[in-house]
């Protein structure tokens, strides 16, 4: 069986997300995944990162994201659109387009990096940046 293009794994990650797949989503990720959010935390370990999928699943069983452009460079994928059912609430979630940046090792993730176009959370990662 052929393997997964980058674009391919990306959106399947995605989509078992969508489908709040837990097994799924940590079967998908590297042992030393990291995630960054759109507020500048970032989480390592696939381990770290199924408690934290765990609670973000079931903090918001409604969560979605949608995908609208995907563009590629090498084995990085971006991926544009939106998300409903997060915790920044639907009127945020209304106007806010989304990015993700995947790195694609393979077939499984080893980075997923959100950047979310919000003042309040790039003011976060400013006071973060000041404080390192």
């Amino acid at each position: 069986m052929p393997e997964r293009t980058p674009e391919e794994t990306a959106l399947e990650f995605v989509r078992r997300i969508n489908d709040r797949d837990l097994a799924g989503v940590v079967e998908m990720m590297t042992d030393d995944h990291v995630f960054a959010d759109s507020g500048g935390a970032i989480q390592r370990g696939r381990d770290v990162m199924r408690a934290g999928w765990q609670s973000y699943l079931t903090s918001f069983p409604a969560y979605r994201i949608r995908v609208e452009r995907v563009l590629r460079g090498g084995d990085d994928v971006a991926l544009v659109g939106s998300v409903s059912g997060s915790h920044a609430g639907a009127d945020a979630e209304r106007d806010q387009v989304v990015a993700w940046a995947v790195a694609v090792r393979g077939e499984q993730v080893a980075g997923w990096r959100v950047y979310v176009d919000d003042p309040k959370l790039r003011a976060l990662a400013a006071r973060r940046r000041k404080s390192d």
